[in-house]
């Protein structure tokens, strides 16, 4: 394991993630259903699907690291590759999900283009996006150790209208955070996520 995978992990075992990732379990299980076949792009170690397996998801990960995947739970069945051309037949999944992994894609438009290409008819997509207004991303993106200071596209406003030209689209503004604080917030200025949930257009 490589020093930058090993140092991600362990950050994200902490007790401040952990309850970061509850959060965001939570809503991924307000929109999905157990029954849905679920792929999780850009999954990494996991530390999201991990809870949603442990509440009963049906759940696949997708990721272009090997490292990465190295670290997420055995149970879960995990590729490695790209999003932008994902190893999947077409149809294969009724949801996608990225968990603040769109905005480090190098091609964020394709791979929502995947996305659509591999979801069934009426599939769903969850996208949290990480919000570049709020505190918490202004914070961490100075940060040279921080994860987000690696983002690609920090303005969520393009991720949103490729989204809306495959999928009927509804944002919402989630997770407040502040310092070691978590609460919940629908403030665009402090909501650390743009959460857009959509379903796939005919």
């Amino acid at each position: 394991m490589n020093r930058e995978t090993r140092n991600y992990k362990e950050k994200t075992e902490s007790a401040f993630w952990h309850a970061v990732f509850q959060k965001e379990a939570s809503y991924a299980e307000e929109y999905f259903t157990k029954k849905d076949a679920l792929l999780s792009v850009g999954c990494g170690p996991a530390g999201v699907e991990r809870i949603l397996l442990a509440r009963g998801f049906d759940l696949t990960g997708l990721d272009v690291s090997g490292e990465a995947l190295s670290c997420a739970p055995q149970e879960m069945r995990k590729f490695e590759g790209s999003a932008e051309e994902m190893p999947f037949p077409d149809r294969s999944f009724d949801g996608v999900i990225f968990i603040a992994s769109l905005q480090f894609m190098k091609d964020p438009a394709k791979a929502l283009k995947e996305s659509a290409r591999v979801l069934r008819e009426g599939g769903s997509l969850m996208l949290m996006l990480l919000n570049p207004l709020s505190p918490f991303f202004l914070e961490r993106s100075q940060r040279s150790d921080s994860h987000v200071s690696k983002i690609r596209h920090s303005d969520p406003v393009p991720l949103v209208e490729a989204a809306a030209m495959l999928f009927e689209t509804k944002i919402d503004y989630r997770l407040g955070i502040g310092g070691k604080t978590i609460f919940e917030t629908s403030d665009p200025s402090a909501a650390s996520l743009v959460v857009v949930r959509g379903r796939k257009r005919d």
